[in-house]
């Protein structure tokens, strides 16, 4: 299982880091991306094997990473809300 950092956090850092450095940010949604896909194989390896105690264990950290994912993309403005706050193009509905 992925170890957690004292903020919860699956990554080396927080949010708070992305702030001042978006360039170690995009390494960040980059690494969480990866960490992610290999949870999710994880997850359906223990599904195919018939494990309920290490699927459950692999889905919550999938979980913590989607989070994680969701709020890197925040940050660093990948999400239309975050492009309309920082003025720049977003996509239309």
């Amino acid at each position: 299982m992925p170890r957690r950092s004292a903020t919860g956090s699956l990554l080396p850092v927080g949010p708070s880091v992305l702030r001042w450095s978006p360039l170690n940010g995009r390494r960040y949604y980059i690494l969480a991306e990866n960490e992610y896909l290999r949870v999710s194989n994880l997850v359906q390896a223990a599904i195919s094997r018939g494990d309920p105690e290490n699927s459950n264990k692999w889905l919550a950290a999938q979980d913590r990473l989607t989070k994680q994912i969701l709020t890197l993309g925040e940050e660093l403005g990948l999400t239309p809300k975050a492009r309309k706050a920082r003025g720049l193009i977003a996509p239309r509905k």
